[in-house]
């Protein structure tokens, strides 16, 4: 038998969680974040014909998720209509050592798959942001050098993320959605850790994970910073960090377009 895949190091535990907020309630959220109500939404792929050609590793099977409210960047980062796209991604070494404690200081953290496909598919949990089938001419096709952020104004979610389905972003993996991956054999996989997944497909539809709000796929420590792999943040209901600092990031991420460089 091949050798099993070599584990990367541990996800640090994640800060606590503030108490969360009534079912239905609509958090209060930074400048630039949506504000998404907590409740049970049924989410994920449930179709097998669809599912077939990205199953057990590449696609979260359809199945009901609690969700505490939260919020989440209409766009992902630097965050703004008009801003260009980084010209590269972050690997995943880089996002556990580095980013994601640097994003907690600030009030920021990864979402989670659920939060991901709840917020890019709203409260029925769509296939696509703009509906249940594919619409190549929705969203920028052109993941390798997209135009400026909101330049599609139909590649829009029912609760107004923008540029989904344009690359994928880094997320956690929250309790139910790990534990469909795992019950469909997803575990053996290299980079399958248990902590991070890049969520989301593209508009074009040859890559080996789902185009769609349910496509998921997995990196290990030596794997490089693909462009396609970026980052979209959330952050918990009343969070507080330095918005100041996180404004000064995100302008010199205009700048550079370097992702890689912005926890620097």
């Amino acid at each position: 038998p091949p050798p099993a895949p070599k584990a990367d190091p541990a996800p640090p535990d994640l800060p606590v969680a503030p108490a969360p907020l009534p079912a239905g309630e609509l958090p209060t959220c930074p400048d630039g974040m949506i504000a998404i109500a907590g409740g049970t939404a049924t989410l994920g792929e449930a179709e097998a014909e669809r599912a077939a050609r990205y199953t057990p590793n590449n696609v979260v099977p359809r199945a009901e998720h609690a969700l505490d409210g939260f919020c989440i960047d209409r766009f992902p980062l630097p965050g703004a209509e008009g801003d260009p796209w980084p010209r590269d991604g972050i690997a995943k070494k880089q996002l556990r050592e580095t980013i994601e404690p640097w994003l907690w200081a600030r009030g920021r953290r990864l979402c989670t798959v659920a939060e991901l496909m709840r917020a890019a598919g709203g409260e029925e949990g769509q296939r696509y942001p703009w509906g249940q089938e594919p619409g190549a001419a929705t969203c920028d096709p052109d993941d390798e050098s997209p135009k400026v952020m909101g330049t599609w104004p139909g590649c829009v979610s029912p609760d107004g993320l923008r540029d989904l389905q344009v690359r994928s972003t880094w997320a956690r993996l929250d309790g139910t959605t790990l534990g469909l991956l795992t019950d469909a054999g997803a575990a053996g996989q290299p980079g399958f850790d248990g902590g991070y997944a890049v969520w989301g497909g593209l508009v074009r539809t040859d890559t080996y994970y789902a185009p769609t709000n349910f496509g998921v796929h997995f990196h290990d420590d030596e794997a490089p910073a693909f462009n396609d792999d970026g980052l979209r943040t959330c952050a918990w209901p009343g969070a507080t960090g330095a918005q100041q600092d996180w404004t000064a990031a995100m302008d010199r991420l205009r700048a550079s377009r370097t992702l890689g460089t912005v926890a620097q």
